[in-house]
This record gives structure tokens, sequence and C-alpha cells, in this order.
């Protein structure tokens, strides 16, 4: 790697065409990242594709009339969402509505169930970095799914 293209630099251009990517098409773009065989290829590689998955997240906050307000584009590294919530509306929305008031109809018991014991891993990046997409599917959502599994509170496919 040479003094002008870095890791890092590489970081911020697939930062930049995955936010772009997602402001023309209002979704995740789809993007392959391809590389030479010279000694920089591995890591400018990497970089870009940190930057790629560092605009992935994508959090809103959507309120009772299902109108977002709050946004956030990235989730590189710590970030949070804010919005305005009417709570006012939203009270009078649960007393009125016929229709969309579903909040009184949910079962806690159900969710008690399924809640008793600890599934996700408490205080996961606590001391660590984020993991990538394959190491937490294999270190965290395999053991969920096991764990659901174990309970009884999902059944295994026939097959």
């Amino acid at each position: 790697m040479g003094d002008q293209l870095t890791a890092e630099v590489a970081r911020a251009i697939g930062q930049a065409v995955a936010t772009l990517g997602w402001e023309r098409l209002g979704r995740a773009p789809r993007l392959a990242v391809g590389r030479d065989n010279r000694p920089s290829g591995p890591a400018l590689a990497h970089g870009l594709l940190s930057g790629i998955e560092a605009v992935g997240g994508h959090s809103m906050i959507v309120d009772h009339r299902g109108a977002i307000v709050g946004k956030q584009l990235f989730s590189n590294g710590s970030t949070f969402v804010t919005g305005v919530v009417n709570i006012e509306a939203l009270r009078h929305h649960r007393q009125s509505a016929q229709v969309t008031n579903w909040a009184k109809d949910i079962r806690t018991e159900l969710a008690q169930i399924v809640y008793e014991k600890p599934i996700y891993p408490k205080n996961l990046y606590l001391k660590r970095a984020p993991m990538k997409h394959a190491e937490y599917r294999e270190k965290v959502i395999r053991r969920q799914i096991r764990l659901m599994h174990d309970r009884d509170i999902w059944k295994r496919p026939a097959r």
C-alpha cells in the first residue's frame, strides 16, 4: 500500500459508496468487491468491505401511526437515533382506536416463557469490537437457536 491509498481510505470509499447506494435506491445496494494479487490487495479489500458493512445499520424509530420520526443511516461505531413521539396522541390512540390497538392483546405470559432464562449474551461488546457477520452467526446466532430448541421454545424442522 502506498502513501495515498491505504486501508483507511478504502474504508472511507466503501462507506461513501454504500451510503450513496442507500440514498439512491432506498435499500442496501448490492456491491461486489474484487482485488488483484498485489501484496496490498487483501488489506484494501478488507478496508473497503468494512466501510460497506459500517453503513448497513439503517436504524429508525417509528411512531404508533407508522411514521418515521427518527433514522440513522450509519452504524459505524457508537450511534443513536432520536425522534419526537407525541405521547398524548399515543395515549389517545390507545384509548380510541378500534382496529389498530393491538398492544392490549399481547399475551405477555407467552413472552415470559421465552425470556425466563437469558438467551442473548450479556454485555457482548463490553470488551471487544463488534463481530463480523460470519463470526456473529457462529458464536451468537447458532447458540441462541440451539437454546431455543433445547428449551422447547422452538421445534426443530422435520428434516
